[in-house]
This record gives structure tokens, sequence and C-alpha cells, in this order.
């Protein structure tokens, strides 16, 4: 493993850390294989969805327009710089996660 993608991973673990805390805290029993990918795609799932959770955020376009970021990014259509996204693109490859699935959950 790189360090690049440990980076990446520590990333979406501090994301998981503090908003998710008794699932992080739960977490912590896995085994450290599973508990990386758990991170990934929870970090993930949290930054896709706080770009629509937040009542006084951004007008619907630029939440349109934000997603479409991350989908083009989460899907390898675009490079990305943010370690999140790398993380869960790692996890997406090495699990088989199929854009179809990353796309119903963007949707």
């Amino acid at each position: 493993m790189t360090s690049t993608h440990s980076d990446n991973v520590a990333a979406s673990r501090t994301i998981h850390r503090q908003t998710g805390k008794n699932f992080y805290v739960a977490t912590r029993l896995f085994p450290e294989r599973v508990r990386r990918g758990t991170c990934a795609l929870y970090g993930f799932f949290r930054v896709a969805d706080d770009v629509v959770d937040d009542p006084d955020g951004d007008p619907p376009a630029q939440q349109r327009e934000e997603l479409a970021r991350i989908r083009a990014e989460a899907l390898g259509e675009r490079d990305t710089d943010d370690p999140v996204i790398s993380a869960f693109r790692a996890v997406a490859d090495d699990h088989g996660i199929s854009d179809r699935e990353i796309e119903a959950f963007l949707d």
C-alpha cells in the first residue's frame, strides 16, 4: 500500500471519526483490511451526502455542479486531487463496485 493511499484513507477516516462517532467506534472491532474500506466508503458517502444535506447550503444549481464533479471523479472520468474520492475509487476498483451502483447512489 502506498503512502498516498494511506493518506487518502486517513482523510476518509477523519470524516468517519468526526461524523459517525458510534459507527466509527463499532468499526474499530473490524479487522484492519475491512476497516480501511469501510472508512473509504463512509467518507465518500458523507462527502456526497453533505452536498445536499445543509438546508442553508449552496443553491440547487451549485449542488448539481458539485455532484457532477464528484460523479465524474468517482467514476474515474476525471482526475481528482480529493483524497476521499481517491480512497473510494481504490475501494470501488478493488471490490468491483460498478459504475451503475455509484451512479444510483449519486442520483
